[in-house]
């Protein structure tokens, strides 16, 4: 950990299946160039890159394991002219857990779904219900004029009725 202020770190994706890829991303606002951004796995060093002039979000593609579970964050250095070099806190951590292999066959759970594929998981039930409910609603009307009861019971007594009044008065 160092004196200058942390930067930004960003995870596209913290339930990743094995074999998947990850983007890890560092962005870093200095007055100085950064000179080497960090990337790290529960404080320890995975990948790191040379800071370029201008540049300020920097990306690293992160291929998932099993062993890939952790605490990510990042950091940056900035040499100073005198050669010295000063670094950057941690960001904050943001963890990343694996939730198993898409390929295995084992009679195992298969492990909760979040965010993306459960959202796609209600969209999609939502479509079907209301695909139901159209289809059946003319089923149902055909259903009930076939069986004679398109109209409600006592309709026909009440017009008889008040044809009679109408008539009799």
């Amino acid at each position: 950990t160092g004196a200058l202020p942390a930067p930004i770190f960003y995870l596209n994706q913290t339930f990743p299946w094995e074999g998947d890829s990850v983007l890890l991303q560092c962005s870093v606002f200095s007055q100085a160039t950064a000179t080497r951004v960090v990337f790290c796995n529960d404080g320890e060093e995975i990948s790191s890159q040379r800071g370029l002039e201008e540049k300020f979000t920097y990306n690293y593609v992160h291929e998932v394991s099993w062993g890939s579970s952790g605490n990510y964050s990042c950091a940056y250095e900035i040499k100073q002219s005198n050669n010295w070099v000063n670094g950057s806190q941690l960001s904050p951590a943001k963890y990343l857990s694996v939730t198993g292999s898409r390929s295995s066959s084992g009679g195992g759970e298969e492990p909760t779904r979040t965010g993306l594929d459960m959202s796609l998981i209600i969209w999609a039930a939502r479509c079907t219900l209301v695909l139901l409910l159209l289809v059946s609603a003319p089923i149902i009307t055909f259903m009930l004029e076939k069986r004679g009861l398109s109209e409600p019971a006592g309709l026909e007594e009440t017009r008889v009725g008040s044809i009679r009044i109408v008539g009799g008065s």
